[in-house]
C-alpha cells in the first residue's frame, strides 16, 4: 500500500529533524486548513481495516468521511464540528469527518496526541468515539448512520496506523500509547472505595475501566507496543 504522504512530495535528503520541523510548522500553518493537512488515501486505510464480514456496499456513508489534522491552539473556526468528540487538552487531532446530511459535519473518531522529548516522540493521549450524550447530538438518523460506520471498521487501530504512519514519514523516532490505568477517567478499585462510590456508580466504572482497556491496551498490544521503564505511564514502539 502506498505510504501517506500529510506533507506532499517527500524530500529524500532531509534529515529527521528537517522532516520533524517541517510537519509541525504545517500543522501549525493557519494558511492551511487541516481538512488540507492530509493527503493520505482514507478509502485504503477503510478497505484495509473494514471488518470481517463486513461489505462496503452496506456502508454507504463512507463517501461522506474525511480526515482532517487539528492544532488546538490555531484552528479556532474548526473547534465547533470537531468538538463532538469531546477533545482532550493536548495539541494535536487527527479527526475522522462525518459530512451527513442531517447535522453537517461533525467529529465521530479522533487521536490526540502531543510531541516531546525534543520533539522526537509522538505521544497519543486519547483515543476516542463519538460521544453522542454529551455532544448533545440527537437526530436518531445521524446516530444510525455514525454507528453503522464505526461498527463496520477497527476504527481505533485505523487511526492509530494512520497517525502511526504519518510519524514515521515525518521523522518521528518513536510513538508512545497512554495506558488505560493512566487515563485520568480510569479509576482503581482503591480509588472507588476511597471515594465511597455506590455500587452502582463501581459497576459503570468498571465497565468504562474495561472499555479504557480495550481501546488503548488492546490496540496498543496487537500494534506490538511494549512496556518502556522510562515511559512507564505509556506503550511505546519504536518507528525506525
Amino acid at each position: 500500500m502506498q505510504q501517506p504522504d500529510f506533507l506532499g512530495p517527500s524530500i529524500s535528503n532531509e534529515s529527521g529533524m528537517e522532516k520533524r520541523k517541517r510537519a509541525l510548522e504545517l500543522i501549525s500553518n493557519t494558511k492551511v486548513s487541516p481538512d488540507e493537512r492530509t493527503s493520505i488515501n482514507l478509502q485504503a486505510y477503510l478497505v484495509r481495516f473494514l471488518k470481517p464480514k463486513v461489505q462496503l456496499s452496506n456502508v454507504p456513508e463512507i463517501s461522506q468521511l474525511g480526515l482532517i489534522l487539528l492544532n488546538r491552539e490555531v484552528d479556532n473556526q474548526w473547534l465547533l464540528p470537531a468538538l463532538s468528540m469531546n477533545l482532550a487538552d493536548v495539541p494535536y487531532h487527527l479527526i475522522l469527518m462525518y459530512h451527513g446530511a442531517y447535522r453537517g459535519e461533525c467529529g465521530i473518531a479522533t487521536v490526540g496526541f502531543r510531541v516531546g522529548l525534543f520533539n522526537t516522540i509522538v505521544f497519543i493521549d486519547q483515543i476516542q468515539g463519538l460521544n453522542y450524550e454529551d455532544a448533545g447530538r440527537t437526530d436518531p438518523r445521524l446516530r444510525s448512520a455514525v454507528e453503522n460506520i464505526l461498527v463496520s471498521f477497527r476504527w481505533e487501530k485505523m487511526i492509530v496506523i494512520i497517525l502511526l504512519e504519518w510519524a514515521r514519514c515525518n521523522g518521528f523516532e518513536t510513538i508512545g500509547i497512554k495506558k488505560a490505568c493512566s487515563n485520568r477517567w480510569y479509576k482503581t478499585e482503591q480509588q472507588m472505595e476511597t471515594e465511597d462510590l455506590s455500587e452502582e456508580r463501581r459497576e459503570w466504572q468498571r465497565n468504562l475501566n474495561k472499555r479504557l482497556h480495550i481501546k488503548y491496551d488492546v490496540t496498543a498490544k496487537k500494534l506490538k507496543f511494549k512496556e518502556n521503564p522510562y515511559f512507564g505511564d505509556y506503550w511505546m514502539k519504536s518507528l525506525s
